[in-house]
């Protein structure tokens, strides 16, 4: 009975037929005498509409990605493409403190639905859901609805977007990034024809192995008469592919039912073959929601159960969270459930550093183990252990609607948990939040203040070739100013130009960016933006040295009407000097440049003796003059606008030009 949807409202929600089942008051054993984290910190994201936050990773940089749905357009979700209250998804990424970092959102005129989020080798996240848009970030849209895909970089650029489906309704709800590059992605299907070939009768199953872009390497449609879907999917050693999803259905391709709705799970082979099928659950409704490995190589999964019978042992009310523990081929190592009698459920597992895992959830009950119920449905994350013993569980919100759908465990042993809130007392009341539903992002910890996790400065981004926008293996130094001496050094990805530099310390530095071949770049750091965010973006594309190709010394600046260097100019001087002595054949112009105060004719002057001031320089230090012209361009070649001091200030600049290559 759930459904990765955000609340309409209150009234609608609730009487829908597939409403979110939520989690959990511990049935057995009793936790109610553990002791529980506190709440350290806790931020709201979103606008003035109902905005839900669904998905949790966290990376190995202290950074977090957080993602869901928006039917707001204003605030966090500025940026929504239909702005009459449709819903986007919102991508975000937050330092350790919870502070964003950056924002995307994707979507189109349509209603976007959040389906899963994973993290890619690259850094990177996918994104699966389901669209009606054929605009925006979609276009491709087969009918109605269709399954997308969204990739979106680590510094937050959209790569790219894919639609797939049929004239009928179609949704994404997994997707696992594939050892090959590719992905696997699931969902529910109602079309028989465009990417879905076949109906096998309702709605399908459809699963498809995905290239780099996410283009169709192979699809497939299973299932029985009446309805089936995929609700995740995770790739097994052996180019193996493990899907779980549920069926009403008893016939066809599903064997040995065993109740109302069935989690439906089964291995397809390399050749896409089924390598084995089975039903999971009791005689009731039962779902699995989420798939996560464990470091034996298992398989642990959440979601929600109304049976008390079969593969459940106990049902404490009218829904239970239920999780188990199953081996590569199939085998149930444990199977557990928590809860009170009314309606909670899982939606999410997360594997710990001690072998245990985190559930997040919600719940309506008022009796079992957890005692301070605070509202119509709290969200709840738990804590168990590797065999599924609970070790603490904790119930957070208000008088209205909370849910928890992603919890994590940090390398402290402090917690974070992403959900909604609707409500605006109880733990929400010192959040100042206003109506409707907002992103839910907290801190929790068993420590007053909570344990030190920082997100570290850095600074980062692609370097590409100016002309190919080809990504380019360039070597990144950080100097101090004062001594011109290297702090730190790295190299940027081959693949993808994506660089990472770690900053520390109050010294006055710049970056150096170098390749064999290419002009160079240089630029000072500005630690007080740091204040802000910890990482500070820096995309750079260097031309290739041919005729023509110039750089301008950034570095080097002149106060109004002065030509004499500055001493802050000294690092770019010597940056400029180290690529002439690498390039020794080069020939060259330096030329200057003004801003536009003052007389055309005292401009041009002023530039030539700027240029002039630099080769003068460059003399000194033994560098050939017969490689070097001077010219002044006066206010003839602006750069910025001179409307504003700033402008002007990068507008009065030398720069160097190459004449002649040998």
């Amino acid at each position: 009975m759930h459904i990765q949807k955000r609340l309409f409202s209150k009234k609608q929600f609730f009487g829908l037929p597939g409403l979110i089942l939520l989690f959990t008051f511990l049935s057995a054993p009793d936790v109610s005498a553990q002791k529980v984290p506190k709440i350290v910190w806790q931020q709201l994201y979103g606008g003035m509409l109902y905005d839900n936050g669904m998905s949790l990773v966290l990376t190995n940089e202290n950074t977090f990605f957080i993602a869901g749905t928006v039917q707001s357009s204003d605030k966090d979700a500025t940026g929504n493409h239909s702005r009459d209250g449709k819903e986007d998804i919102l991508l975000m990424k937050l330092a350790a403190n919870g502070k964003p970092i950056w924002k995307l959102v994707i979507g189109g005129s349509g209603i976007e639905d959040f389906g899963k989020m994973r993290e890619c080798p690259d850094g990177g996240v996918i994104i699966v859901g389901t669209t009606q848009s054929n605009d925006g970030n979609f276009f491709g849209n087969h009918g109605k609805m269709d399954m997308f895909l969204a990739k979106v970089d680590r510094l937050g650029k959209l790569e790219w977007t894919k639609c797939y489906g049929g004239t009928g309704n179609d949704k994404g709800f997994g997707v696992w990034p594939t050892e090959g590059g590719g992905y696997l992605i699931g969902g529910e299907s109602g079309s028989m024809n465009g990417d879905m070939r076949i109906s096998r009768g309702g709605l399908d199953c459809w699963i498809a192995r995905l290239g780099r872009r996410g283009e169709i390497i192979y699809s497939r449609s299973l299932g029985g008469s009446t309805n089936d879907r995929v609700n995740d999917v995770m790739e097994l050693p052996d180019n193996r592919f493990l899907v779980f999803g549920s069926t009403t259905s008893t016939d066809l391709d599903i064997n040995n039912t065993i109740g109302k709705k069935d989690v439906w799970a089964f291995v397809l082979s390399r050749n896409n073959d089924i390598v084995w099928q089975k039903c999971f659950g009791g005689t009731d409704f039962d779902d699995i929601y989420y798939l996560a490995k464990n470091r034996n190589g298992n398989i642990v999964t959440a979601g929600t159960t109304f049976s008390r019978d079969f593969d459940i042992k106990s049902n404490a009310g009218l829904g239970d969270m239920w999780v188990m523990e199953i081996t590569p081929g199939g085998n149930i190592l444990w199977s557990k459930t928590y809860g009170g009698t009314k309606q909670d459920g899982a939606n999410s597992i997360t594997p710990t550093p001690d072998g245990g895992y985190m559930i997040a959830g919600s719940s309506n009950s008022e009796n079992g183990p957890i005692r301070n119920f605070k509202g119509h449905y709290d969200g709840l994350v738990m804590k168990i252990d590797s065999a599924g013993k609970p070790v603490w569980a904790l119930s957070a919100g208000g008088a209205d609607y909370e849910e928890f759908f992603s919890a994590v465990e940090l390398p402290t042993g402090d917690f974070m948990v992403l959900g909604y809130a609707e409500s605006e007392d109880g733990d929400l009341l010192e959040t100042g939040k206003e109506e409707q539903n907002d992103f839910w992002f907290t801190k929790l910890s068993f420590v007053e203040g909570g344990k030190p996790f920082e997100t570290p400065f850095t600074m980062n981004g692609l370097i590409k070739d100016s002309r190919s926008k080809i990504p380019l293996k360039c070597e990144i130094s950080i100097m101090a100013n004062s001594s011109l001496t290297r702090i730190d050094y790295t190299v940027s990805d081959t693949n993808t130009g994506y660089y990472r530099m770690p900053l520390s310390g109050d010294t006055e530095k710049s970056m150096n960016i170098t390749a064999p071949g290419y002009m160079f770049y240089g630029q000072n750091i500005d630690m007080d933006k740091m204040k802000d965010s910890p990482e500070l973006r820096l995309d750079v594309e260097l031309d290739s040295i041919r005729v023509g190709s110039k750089v301008i010394l950034n570095l080097i600046t002149f106060d109004t009407g002065k030509w004499d260097l500055k001493e802050s100019s000294t690092p770019e001087l010597h940056r400029l000097l180290n690529f002439l002595k690498m390039n020794p054949d080069l020939k060259y112009e330096i030329g200057g440049h003004t801003d536009n105060t003052g007389e055309e004719s005292t401009k041009n002057e002023l530039s030539l003796k700027r240029a002039q001031e630099v080769r003068t320089w460059l003399l000194k230090i033994g560098i050939s003059g017969y490689r070097m012209t001077v010219k002044g361009y006066g206010m003839e070649e602006p750069v910025e606008s001179n409307e504003t001091e700033d402008g002007r200030a990068k507008n009065r600049r030398v720069e160097v030009t190459i004449t002649e290559v040998k």
